[in-house]
């Protein structure tokens, strides 16, 4: 990244506005397109760095997955891994995406850009999408693989793997926010939708009450808002065809765990509307 424009409209009109983030770098505010981004020294330090965190985050890390076994994380933690094994309330995220893009879909081929532990790719599957997934870790994409029917999942990065085909429906959940040049690895998406197909994104909603979370609590580089991440997207001629802001029950403590498993048992949304709420959804087409 070249730190001295901003990596969704190129402009130099830049501002600094902390010290020191997850990365222990600068983050800056672009004044022209008002985007919060944090500096990355380089793409070492962001693999890194990256590395470090999802082996200590991930309630199960990769190996884990196979093995059964647990990372040393909060008891809270350990215990959802292992209510989520037997129930998969994991999939609470999908059917609320599912529901959000539903409407405004024509077709079922699907590609899904950072698959995690496939528990999208899983669902859309079971609704008869035709799925496919990139993920950058090998050990992930041979697990999805073993859930799978039909679709598969390849080990990739977004920034440098080359996709041929083209979909009725992208999704990128928590991708973006990621990602050094979001700018970039959108246009060329461009290319990958068909018609009338439509790139479904997600990420942290970074007005103000969550912007410090965003910035020195996860490995983000990109810290959208509403506002700026629209004008990305019209500087890059997508048209924004619906986007909302929802929240979900934190999982801190366990009355918050037991919470979110009662909405997932009685089938009731875990994920609701809310104008300020911890994520940004949108959903734009090629114009």
């Amino acid at each position: 990244m070249n730190s001295k424009n901003c990596p969704c409209c190129y402009r130099y009109n830049l501002k600094k506005i902390y010290d020191s983030s997850f990365f222990k770098t600068p983050v800056m505010k672009c004044l022209d397109c008002s985007h919060y981004f944090t500096e990355i020294l380089s793409t070492n330090q962001l693999d890194d760095y990256t590395a470090s965190f999802w082996k200590t985050y991930r309630p199960i890390n990769d190996k884990g997955v196979y093995a059964g076994k647990l990372p040393k994380a909060s008891f809270f933690k350990k215990l959802w891994a292992m209510f989520n094994f037997f129930t998969n309330v994991e999939s609470a995220r999908s059917i609320s995406q599912y529901d959000f893009i539903k409407p405004i879909l024509k077709g079922n081929n699907m590609l899904e850009i950072g698959s995690g532990q496939g528990f999208t790719l899983k669902f859309f599957e079971n609704k008869g999408f035709n799925v496919h997934g990139i993920e950058p870790s090998k050990e992930i994409c041979e697990f999805i693989n073993k859930k799978l029917k039909r679709g598969s999942c390849d080990v990739g990065k977004i920034e440098n793997i080359s996709i041929e085909k083209s979909f009725d429906l992208i999704i990128m959940s928590h991708v973006l926010e990621h990602l050094l040049n979001p700018r970039e690895v959108l246009l060329r998406l461009k290319s990958n939708l068909n018609k009338d197909g439509i790139l479904f994104i997600e990420v942290p909603n970074c007005i103000s009450g969550n912007l410090l979370g965003s910035i020195n609590n996860s490995p983000h580089i990109q810290h959208f808002t509403k506002y700026s991440l629209t004008k990305l997207m019209k500087d890059i001629d997508f048209e924004v065809i619906a986007v909302d802001i929802f929240s979900a029950i934190p999982l801190i403590s366990i009355t918050d765990y037991l919470m979110f498993s009662l909405k997932w048992i009685f089938k009731n949304e875990a994920y609701y509307q809310n104008p300020s709420g911890a994520y940004l959804r949108m959903i734009v087409k090629s114009t």
